[in-house]
Protein backbone atom coordinates (compact mmCIF):
# COMPACT_ATOMS: atom_id res chain seq x y z
CA UNK A 1 0.00 0.00 0.00
CA UNK A 2 1.33 3.04 -1.11
CA UNK A 3 1.67 6.37 1.40
CA UNK A 4 -0.35 9.36 0.84
CA UNK A 5 1.71 12.05 1.81
CA UNK A 6 -2.20 14.36 2.74
CA UNK A 7 -3.74 11.39 4.23
CA UNK A 8 -4.95 12.13 7.93
CA UNK A 9 -4.79 8.44 8.58
CA UNK A 10 -3.97 7.38 12.16
CA UNK A 11 -2.74 4.46 14.23
CA UNK A 12 -3.76 0.97 12.08
CA UNK A 13 -6.06 2.18 9.61
CA UNK A 14 -4.07 1.38 6.66
CA UNK A 15 -3.54 -2.08 8.23
CA UNK A 16 -6.84 -2.50 8.98
CA UNK A 17 -7.68 -1.47 4.97
CA UNK A 18 -5.20 -3.62 3.86
CA UNK A 19 -6.84 -7.02 5.54
CA UNK A 20 -10.39 -5.80 5.36
CA UNK A 21 -10.07 -5.27 1.47
CA UNK A 22 -9.98 -8.81 -0.08
CA UNK A 23 -13.31 -9.62 2.17
CA UNK A 24 -15.31 -7.37 0.80
CA UNK A 25 -18.64 -9.07 -0.60
CA UNK A 26 -17.61 -12.38 0.92
CA UNK A 27 -20.78 -14.33 2.73
CA UNK A 28 -19.57 -15.47 6.30
CA UNK A 29 -21.23 -17.86 8.67
CA UNK A 30 -21.51 -16.78 12.56
CA UNK A 31 -20.68 -19.52 15.06
CA UNK A 32 -24.03 -19.76 17.13
CA UNK A 33 -26.52 -21.67 17.43
CA UNK A 34 -28.78 -20.13 14.93
CA UNK A 35 -26.91 -20.14 12.09
CA UNK A 36 -26.99 -17.04 10.53
CA UNK A 37 -24.69 -15.25 7.83
CA UNK A 38 -23.50 -12.53 6.95
CA UNK A 39 -21.74 -10.20 4.55
CA UNK A 40 -18.86 -8.09 4.95
CA UNK A 41 -19.59 -4.68 3.82
CA UNK A 42 -16.72 -2.29 5.15
CA UNK A 43 -14.74 -0.72 7.78
CA UNK A 44 -16.22 2.18 9.73
CA UNK A 45 -14.04 4.67 11.52
CA UNK A 46 -15.41 5.56 14.71
CA UNK A 47 -14.99 8.11 17.14
CA UNK A 48 -13.88 5.70 19.25
CA UNK A 49 -12.00 2.17 17.40
CA UNK A 50 -12.07 0.99 14.24
CA UNK A 51 -15.12 -1.39 13.07
CA UNK A 52 -15.60 -4.39 10.97
CA UNK A 53 -18.96 -3.88 9.47
CA UNK A 54 -20.87 -6.92 8.95
CA UNK A 55 -24.67 -7.04 7.23
CA UNK A 56 -26.96 -9.80 8.87
CA UNK A 57 -28.51 -11.22 5.75
CA UNK A 58 -31.68 -12.97 7.63
CA UNK A 59 -32.45 -9.68 10.23
CA UNK A 60 -31.42 -6.78 7.62
CA UNK A 61 -29.20 -5.00 10.16
CA UNK A 62 -25.55 -4.29 10.40
CA UNK A 63 -23.10 -5.40 13.59
CA UNK A 64 -20.26 -3.60 14.19
CA UNK A 65 -17.00 -5.46 15.47
CA UNK A 66 -14.06 -3.99 17.13
CA UNK A 67 -11.09 -4.25 14.56
CA UNK A 68 -9.23 -5.32 17.72
CA UNK A 69 -9.30 -8.99 16.08
CA UNK A 70 -9.99 -10.97 13.41
CA UNK A 71 -13.18 -11.78 11.98
CA UNK A 72 -12.38 -15.65 12.70
CA UNK A 73 -12.12 -14.01 16.47
CA UNK A 74 -15.43 -12.52 16.37
CA UNK A 75 -16.37 -16.46 15.41
CA UNK A 76 -17.34 -15.38 11.89
CA UNK A 77 -15.95 -18.56 8.62
CA UNK A 78 -15.72 -17.46 5.55
CA UNK A 79 -18.48 -19.25 3.28
CA UNK A 80 -18.10 -17.97 -0.12
CA UNK A 81 -18.27 -14.59 -2.25
CA UNK A 82 -21.55 -12.88 -2.26
CA UNK A 83 -23.90 -13.85 -5.43
CA UNK A 84 -25.09 -11.24 -7.72
CA UNK A 85 -28.16 -10.68 -5.64
CA UNK A 86 -26.69 -10.02 -2.96
CA UNK A 87 -24.33 -7.48 -3.73
CA UNK A 88 -27.33 -5.74 -6.00
CA UNK A 89 -29.27 -5.99 -1.83
CA UNK A 90 -26.09 -4.37 -0.64
CA UNK A 91 -25.64 -1.73 -3.10
CA UNK A 92 -28.91 -0.08 -2.48
CA UNK A 93 -27.89 -0.58 1.68
CA UNK A 94 -24.46 1.72 0.86
CA UNK A 95 -26.93 4.15 -1.48
CA UNK A 96 -28.74 4.50 1.51
CA UNK A 97 -26.69 5.08 4.41
CA UNK A 98 -25.08 8.03 2.10
CA UNK A 99 -28.29 9.81 1.51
Amino acid sequence: MSEDKGCICQGNWRNIVEYAEPLLGKKFEYNDSYGTYHTFVGVMHGDDDYYYVMYEIQSERCKFLSCVGSLKSHGYTLVRDATDEEKEGLQGIREGMNR
